[in-house]
């Protein structure tokens, strides 16, 4: 996961935990404008599945007609949409990898809280 992703978790209000210095999963370090110096967590895909809870429903690994390929994140709202595992752009986040797919589905599901 990039950077700028991580951050955008952590100003979400997702949980900072510390990981060991090791790749890929090593936090960043960041600077705000009065050089104090803070963690960015990197944080690990079943991390990133718990803090989603009951919303996070499917991860699949997705390859398009194009020809180009990524990872897949769906909640669904109800039983109806579960049984028809019917993926759609209202109800999915796209990822390079599942990391990116599942953190892209917690940042919708966090705005959508605060839409309610």
């Amino acid at each position: 996961m990039n950077y700028k992703l991580a951050k955008q978790l952590k100003e979400a209000g997702f949980p900072q935990v510390s990981h060991p210095p090791i790749p890929p999963y090593q936090d960043y370090l960041d600077q705000d404008v009065n050089a104090k110096s803070g963690l960015v967590s990197n944080p690990i895909l079943s991390e990133l599945i718990e803090a989603c809870g009951d919303n996070f429903n499917i991860l699949s690994k997705a390859r398009w007609k194009c020809g180009k390929t990524g990872w897949i994140a769906t909640k669904f709202e109800s039983e109806e949409e579960m049984i028809s595992r019917k993926i759609t752009r209202d109800n999915s986040e796209f990822g390079k990898s599942p990391e990116e797919a599942v953190a892209r589905l917690y940042l919708r599901l966090k705005k959508m809280a605060k839409v309610k």
